[in-house]
């Protein structure tokens, strides 16, 4: 009688007992488009089992788009596989390794990054641009380079103007500075 009882609640568990195991999946991202809202994948789960239109929650403050063949941890919200979000994604391939405790890196698939450890800030770019829309850390620079193109060279004998080379030089500087205005 007992072995009965158990069986008949086991069966009348089963489907609870299924919807619980799919709650929670690993899968690969094929392809997000990142144009909506919230950005929308497109995801392998189960061996015969891809899904699109899936969510693809982050973080407030930081948004990425990983890459294809990102692995992602897939929830089931209500255990419903029809209604499905990505919380977490990362990419083996990319990602920046041997991090120290409490270190914090910031990076991308071409290998650019931005390392805060300890008391460092340690980058790997091409190049950084400040969008400021009053320039102040530029109007700064740029005044300083003048004031020095315009200013006199101190020497022993006295000062003296600058050297013609030295003028061109700062003044190429000044160009450029101009040029990181928005």
């Amino acid at each position: 009688m007992k072995e009965q009882i158990e069986r008949i609640f086991l069966a009348m568990i089963a489907p609870l007992k299924r919807r619980v195991l799919l709650m929670i999946g690993r899968g690969v991202l094929l392809a997000v488009d990142s144009s909506p809202d919230i950005q929308l994948t497109s995801l392998n789960l189960l061996a015969d089992e891809t899904k699109d239109k899936t969510e693809l929650f982050q973080h407030f403050g930081f948004s990425s788009n990983p890459p294809p063949g990102s692995e992602v941890i897939f929830l089931s919200v209500g255990g419903n596989r029809d209604h499905g979000v990505i919380i977490a994604s990362e990419s083996r391939d990319h990602r920046i390794k041997s991090l120290l405790p409490g270190d914090s890196v910031l990076y991308n698939k071409n290998g650019k990054y931005i390392h805060i450890k300890g008391d460092d800030i340690e980058m790997l770019v091409d190049k950084i641009k400040i969008d400021n829309a009053s320039h102040e850390l530029i109007t700064v620079l740029h005044e300083y380079f003048e004031a020095v193109r315009d200013g006199l060279n101190v020497t022993a004998i006295g000062p003296q103007p600058l050297d013609p080379g030295t003028i061109t030089a700062l003044q190429a500087v000044i160009n450029k500075l101009e040029t990181f205005k928005v």
